[in-house]
């Protein structure tokens, strides 16, 4: 009908409103944002062993808590390692923002996470990666992948495949880098205590530099945006 069409109109300025969607439309995968906590030195915990009592390492004050369940809050999943799983018995619920809690997803390849966990009750859904066979429960879903599956770019088509649009990949260190040497994180959030401690567990090796950091109490909070995500510069 004669009439002249015009693309590409304020290009960035959409594709930061809805991140989420247009990575799942063109990568076919998640959406991933990394969270850790770090001491001043580059710790994010002290050494613990499976059955100690041993707490895991304060790094970061309230404000940064609720900061980090804002986070959660806006995602459809949050992941954890097996060690974080099994030392840390985190809930990993939202409840200090609002009650939009996100399905648990873990690793547990020989199945020895104990039932009891904090992880495993059914205020929420929970999503277990494992190389071993096990039946499904109302809320605990299993998903067995041999071991040369068991990779970041297989954990993610997994979930993208079960309706998952965006994941909040909070811990341990060996879950975090191996997401960011594959190269699959979109966004990441690290934040950084005033404390040092003398030796402990490393955080993750990342090379990048922070588009904006702010202070929340006396925590430093630095935000970093992948190269190649659809809303980078």
């Amino acid at each position: 009908n004669g009439v002249e069409g015009h693309t590409g109109i304020l290009n960035a300025e959409c594709r930061k409103l809805n991140p989420v969607f247009i990575t799942n439309h063109v990568k076919k995968r998640p959406y991933v944002m990394l969270k850790w906590a770090q001491t001043k030195n580059g710790f994010i915990d002290v050494e613990r062993e499976f059955g100690s009592d041993q707490k895991p390492q304060k790094i970061t004050g309230k404000d940064t808590a609720v900061f980090t369940h804002k986070l959660r809050a806006a995602h459809d999943a949050i992941m954890v390692g097996y060690r974080t799983a099994h030392l840390d018995n985190p809930r990993l619920l939202a409840n200090l923002w609002d009650r939009n809690h996100p399905v648990r997803v873990t690793f547990d390849k020989e199945l020895q996470l104990p039932e009891n966990l904090n992880i495993f009750k059914p205020t929420q859904s929970c999503i277990v990666f494992t190389c071993e066979e096990k039946e499904s429960s109302q809320n605990v879903t299993y998903i067995t992948l041999k071991k040369e599956k068991r990779t970041p770019e297989n954990y993610l088509k997994e979930l993208f495949s079960r309706g998952i649009s965006s994941v909040f990949i909070e811990g341990g260190t060996t879950l975090l880098q191996s997401f960011i040497d594959a190269e699959l994180w979109d966004e990441a959030y690290v934040y950084t205590g005033l404390q040092e401690i003398e030796t402990g567990v490393k955080a993750p090796h990342f090379q990048f530099s922070p588009c904006s950091t702010k202070i929340l109490s006396r925590d430093s909070i630095s935000r970093f945006i992948h190269p190649n995500n659809c809303i980078a510069p």
